[in-house]
């Protein structure tokens, strides 16, 4: 035991001293540059979520008029089921009577009025790439949720190109399809999918949000 102690007493202690303060040092910068670097992660991404939110806001503004085309083009539809110079032999034939008679219009109004959901909906998805690049956990429901939102530009788009096909055989039945599944996009489901969409795409902000200030570094994938 004696010896042991004499080993021990012969060591350097003060380079053994400044040895283990400099690894401290070392470990210390490390984590001072890791948390460093996860603060500035989490200020970019919620200055991402911030453009996002505001842009998705636009969107959806921006898609009052031309969600209100499609409701007005299916009164149209309506009020005209009882026309007597309707073709019965067709499926739906109002529809068909009124895109052949106001179809071009219609069309060309929807197109028009869809011009700034168009921007924002490519904004959007450019907005969402860019967060995606910082890998923040659960981040595919926020994708889902904005992909079902500017889905409804593609839709109301779809409708805008069947109002105005009327040089189409009505008779053929993928161009009979086609009607039916316009007939599918109302002004009221084009507002039921963006609301519960926008709903789960703040549920997951806000969620994001918190794990950001309460715990950042779990807020994020490891390897980002």
């Amino acid at each position: 035991m004696q010896d042991i102690w004499l080993v021990i007493s012969k060591w350097d202690w003060s380079g053994i001293v400044q040895a283990g303060s400099g690894l401290l040092t070392v470990v210390v910068a490390y984590c001072a540059l890791s948390s460093w670097k996860i603060q500035q992660k989490s200020a970019q991404v919620n200055a991402l979520f911030d453009e996002l939110v505001t842009e998705v806001n636009e969107f959806i503004r921006h898609s009052v008029v031309p969600a209100q085309i499609v409701k007005f083009s299916h009164i149209r539809f309506e009020s005209h089921k009882d026309y007597i110079e309707l073709d019965k032999s067709l499926p739906h034939p109002e529809v068909v009577y009124v895109i052949n008679e106001f179809g071009n219009d219609l069309s060309k109004q929807l197109i028009a009025a869809l011009e700034p959901c168009g921007q924002n909906s490519s904004r959007i998805k450019s907005l969402l790439v860019r967060i995606q690049l910082h890998q923040p956990i659960g981040f595919e429901d926020c994708i889902n949720a904005c992909n079902y939102i500017v889905w409804q530009h593609d839709r109301m788009q779809a409708f805008a190109m069947t109002l105005g096909s009327s040089h189409m055989n009505w008779e053929n039945p993928m161009v009979a399809k086609s009607v039916e599944n316009s007939l599918a996009i109302t002004a009221e489901n084009i507002e039921e999918h963006i609301n519960e969409n926008y709903g789960n795409l703040l549920k997951y902000i806000t969620k994001t949000y918190g794990v950001i200030y309460k715990k950042p570094n779990k807020a994020f994938k490891s390897d980002s």
